[in-house]
């Protein structure tokens, strides 16, 4: 048994039990997807740690607040942190179909190298 129908059978474990484990269709197979779904929220992070960037810059040319190095440290952490696992979520949703083939090539979704040219 693999990790998706492992995954699938928790999935529809909860749901019985009644809790919701939703995950995020994958736009070119229309099915849920973890990997997709950890890039969803990876990208939702780093969305939400820039509007925290952007809402104490205009808070500080306002006036209404005062940023100091201890708050600018956290924030600029926060967003590395969450830039990291995007990189991370990202390389494994595009990598999860990467394969070699015999002839030293790298295919994606079982196309040959070849079939692409």
């Amino acid at each position: 048994m693999n990790l998706t129908d492992k995954w699938a059978k928790f999935v529809q474990k909860m749901n019985s039990q009644g809790i919701p484990l939703p995950t995020a269709r994958d736009p070119k197979t229309g099915a849920g997807s973890v990997t997709f779904t950890l890039v969803a929220v990876s990208g939702g992070m780093c969305m939400v740690s820039i509007l925290i960037m952007l809402g104490t810059c205009v808070a500080k040319l306002k006036s209404d607040f005062t940023l100091n190095a201890e708050t600018a440290t956290q924030i600029h952490d926060a967003f590395m942190s969450s830039l990291e696992f995007l990189g991370m979520s990202l390389g494994a949703y595009l990598g999860r179909k990467m394969q070699k083939d015999p002839n030293g090539g790298v295919s994606l979704d079982g196309q040959s190298s070849t079939d692409s040219k």
